[in-house]
């Protein structure tokens, strides 16, 4: 088993960050399995990449599979890195695997969300009613109920979902928008 810190300037690895968006990583990690295999007499294998959140630590197995902690990019980017390479004796990928991923950006996981899962689990929050009002209004002003409804039932839209409004962009102490951390400060109460 070896664990890959990667990229440079993470955790414990040393140097300085060289690459500069996702694409430059996946080339760089696929650069640098190539010579790893070649050195260790891992060619002709079968890859299995896997991760959670955003895909950050490898970890190789035999059959290798790679454990990427953090992975919401790099184990896509990293996957499609090796499928353009097109040359099975160093990149035969034979799937991949994402665990834990936050899918969409933290508006759409989290803030999107809240109002259903509170309305789901009512009985576990025991919330009081005018702070149940109150979050459902703000999911309506923020548009985070029509997106729901819209977006996140089946089937979606054929077209890309549109991005949310940072929840945080405000200008009072307390963002309008940012209906996880009302929830969750309420349930704590």
């Amino acid at each position: 088993m070896l664990w890959v810190e990667q990229p440079v300037g993470v955790g414990y690895t040393q140097g300085v960050p060289n690459i500069t968006n996702e694409i430059e990583l996946s080339q760089e990690f696929a650069g640098f399995y190539k010579q790893f295999a070649t050195t260790f007499g891992l060619e002709n294998r079968k890859v299995y990449l896997t991760g959670e959140s955003y895909a950050g630590v490898s970890q190789i197995l035999s059959p290798v599979v790679f454990q990427l902690t953090q992975g919401k990019y790099y184990v896509p980017y990293i996957a499609d890195e090796f499928i353009k390479q097109e040359d099975d004796v160093y990149f035969n990928l034979a799937g991949i695997a994402i665990n834990d991923p936050i899918l969409g950006d933290s508006t759409l996981a989290q803030q999107v969300t809240v109002v259903p899962y509170v309305d789901y689990w009512a009985n576990v929050f025991s919330l009081n009613a005018s702070f149940t009002s109150a979050i459902h209004e703000r999911a309506d002003q923020c548009n985070y109920t029509s997106y729901y409804n819209t977006y996140l039932s089946f089937p979606p839209p054929p077209a890309p979902f549109p991005v949310l409004p940072d929840p945080f962009a405000s200008d009072s102490e307390y963002p309008t928008c940012d209906l996880f951390d009302a929830v969750y400060t309420a349930a704590q109460a």
